[in-house]
């Protein structure tokens, strides 16, 4: 199968960015024959039901609209014909620029549930409006990342659900939902999961299963799932999304419980990935954003209530069921993706997709951004060749990646110090990389061979300050005389240990200050990420714990009233600078939610939450706890030493809120 790419010719397409008018042939007219090119204003997207026709000609508008960010191309054909087609955002339409990663939301997977395909259509519209408008968020997002939207999987099923007796009225569960051969398409995908728990127990690979070869024999198998094989295996996709109605949450891998699967969810029980951290936090990002998701007033849709626990689930907790599409993804390529429930009803009616549109645009564009995290850079040998195939492996996440054809690669990762290893062959090379706690990604680049010392020039286009060079990182290479038979054998044995241990933070001089500035390099001396318990004043600071007073990561810290949200490190440490005040703040984890009031005075504030069932549970330190902080001179500076060491016990005695003050 081979992904054809639309030309959408004869488009005459004359752009003016003043008026924001289109020259366009009749293919976009008012459907009158006028037996010329007529002119037009092109105008957002009407907030109804597009049908298949309707759908095309939306999507051709838009691309008339901004050619020069936007490719229009067909992955495949549905079983009836209708065309899957998939609009490209980016700067270098139809190129793979080295270094820069790419998105991909995909919707209408189950035909009655067309929420997301709507969403795809304004979100489409909307980047480009705002692209031509010079809007700098929208501007820095098209031009470093490389966006994919295929607005419906399933156009069959839709035409279904939205004919006659059409689901809009019923929200029938079935009417619609299945392809035209009766297949489910999110039931439809290889299982890899058998595979990967066997490896889990017994040792193996970790990342990229092939296909079993029994999946294509012994599976009916749907055009539209095939479509959707080869154009994640053809693309490097590291970040990915799609849609579904008849929930409000987001549920993220795995969606397979170690125990098995069954239709009705009787085997459910919470699956984690190796990356179930990154998984959470990209989750969170997304529901937090939304604006009735985590909203502890939203009715739930059935018998569980989501918002209760920030409006996210794993998978598998939720129910347990194989041919999933974001497992096979998680497993087969490189890419994470989550899946959002977006609404109770099935087939939401028109006058409420204004309102779904404005629910979910924040969070569409906060979790596209996310791929602009973590770790990500190049592996080349000692000629500066790119070097495609080579496995990168994080110290302590289970689950590694390959480079791409340009032998660029990108891990999204939580802030941290991580070992991170890249091995080819018999090279292996093994670095320090130190992720700032800011909306950043750091470089990481690798040289695999006897000379590791060599020095590649850098052809990318970095744009807007994301993207740190990791010159502050420390780099080590080892030879292996032999092929290595698995990643995690070659890898140097080191952990993320360094941030719960202790920290050393340098406090620079102002003379070094000085010199830093008249220099440039103002950034080199930037502080280390905040550590456990340091002194900064006017910081909202502390700890999240489960009820057992272990600290939970990446849990998500919200204050009401503050679009942003924070979530605590490895040792469940979380900061925010507020000006000081009374603030009502959330914290919110897996399975558990709970609220608080904290008063940010001059002095800085610590509030500590526990997730519980039962408000009464307190965790502290011990009395005897060593200092948490001494001071030495550096440098012609100072440096602060922390001890970030924790003993932590319950009670149910609340006046401990006064042991907790600074």
């Amino acid at each position: 199968m081979s992904v054809t790419f639309r030309s959408w010719f004869p488009l005459l397409v004359c752009c003016c960015l003043d008026s924001a008018s289109v020259v366009v042939s009749g293919d976009i007219s008012d459907g009158k024959d006028t037996g010329g090119t007529k002119s037009t204003k092109v105008k957002g997207v009407e907030f109804k039901h597009h049908r298949y026709a309707a759908l095309q000609r939306t999507l051709r508008e838009t691309a008339a609209m901004c050619p020069n960010i936007t490719r229009l191309y067909d992955i495949g054909y549905s079983v009836r014909g209708r065309a899957l087609t998939v609009m490209e955002i980016t700067d270098n339409p139809g190129v793979h620029e080295p270094g820069e990663p790419e998105f991909r939301y995909v919707a209408n997977i189950h035909g009655n549930e067309p929420r997301g395909r709507e969403l795809m259509l304004h979100l489409t519209r909307y980047l480009c409006e705002r692209y031509l408008a010079g809007d700098k968020r929208i501007t820095t997002l098209i031009d470093n990342t490389r966006i994919h939207i295929l607005t419906a999987l399933n156009p069959d099923g839709y035409e279904v659900a939205a004919g006659p007796g059409s689901p809009e009225h019923e929200n029938s569960v079935w009417s619609g939902r299945l392809n035209a051969m009766g297949i489910d398409l999110n039931r439809n995908f290889p299982d890899l999961n058998s595979q990967a728990y066997y490896n889990e127990k017994f040792g193996g690979d970790n990342h990229n299963f092939p296909i079993p070869a029994h999946f294509w024999y012994f599976n009916q198998v749907a055009p539209e799932t095939k479509a959707m094989i080869k154009w994640s295996q053809d693309l490097p996709i590291v970040l990915s999304g799609h849609f579904h109605d008849g929930e409000l949450l987001v549920n993220y891998p795995y969606q397979v419980t170690r125990q098995g699967y069954d239709l009705w969810g009787f085997l459910s029980a919470e699956s984690r990935t190796p990356d179930d951290g990154m998984f959470r936090h990209l989750a969170q990002t997304y529901a937090v954003s939304h604006r009735t998701m985590t909203n502890p007033y939203t009715k739930p849709c059935r018998y569980q209530n989501f918002a209760s626990q920030g409006g996210i689930a794993n998978g598998a907790s939720w129910f347990s069921v194989s041919g999933g599409l974001s497992d096979f993804l998680y497993l087969h390529t490189n890419s994470l993706d989550l899946a959002m429930e977006l609404g109770c009803s099935k087939f939401p009616a028109e006058k409420d997709l204004e309102k779904e549109w404005h629910n979910n645009k924040e969070s569409l564009l906060r979790f596209m951004e996310q791929i602009h995290i973590g770790i990500k850079g190049f592996v080349r040998d000692e000629n500066c060749k790119p070097i495609e195939g080579a496995v990168i492996h994080v110290e302590g996440i289970d689950h590694d990646v390959t480079t791409a054809r340009d032998g660029d690669y990108w891990k999204l990762v939580l802030p941290g110090y991580y070992t991170v290893t890249a091995s080819a062959g018999s090279f292996t090379t093994t670095r320090e990389c130190f992720l700032h706690y800011r909306n950043e990604a750091v470089r990481c680049d690798f040289i695999l061979g006897t000379n590791t010392s060599v020095r590649c020039p850098d052809h990318t286009a970095e744009g807007g300050g994301r993207t740190r060079t990791g010159e502050e990182t420390k780099t080590s290479s080892t030879v292996s005389p032999t092929p290595p038979t698995s990643v995690a054998k070659t890898t140097v044995a080191m952990t993320t240990t360094v941030l719960t241990e202790g920290y050393d933070v340098i406090t620079p001089s102002q003379e070094n200050k000085n010199k830093a500035e008249k220099s440039g390099r103002i950034k080199d001396i930037i502080t280390p990420a905040t550590p456990t318990n340091a002194p900064i004043k006017r910081f909202l600071r502390g700890f999240v714990y489960d009820v057992t007073c272990k600290p939970v990561e990446g849990a998500i810290v919200h204050v009401v009233g503050i679009t942003l949200s924070v979530f605590t490190a490895t040792d469940g440490y979380y900061w925010r600078l507020l000006t000081p005040g009374r603030y009502t703040v959330l914290a919110m984890g897996r399975e558990f939610s709970t609220s608080r009031e904290c008063a940010v005075d001059d002095r800085g504030t610590r509030c500590d939450f526990v997730l519980s069932p039962d408000p009464s549970i307190r965790c502290q330190r011990t009395p005897t706890d060593p200092p948490m902080e001494t001071t030495t001179p550096y440098n012609g500076g100072t440096r602060t030493h922390y001890n970030a060491e924790c003993c932590c016990s319950t009670t149910n005695n609340n006046a401990l809120d006064n042991h907790l003050r600074i």
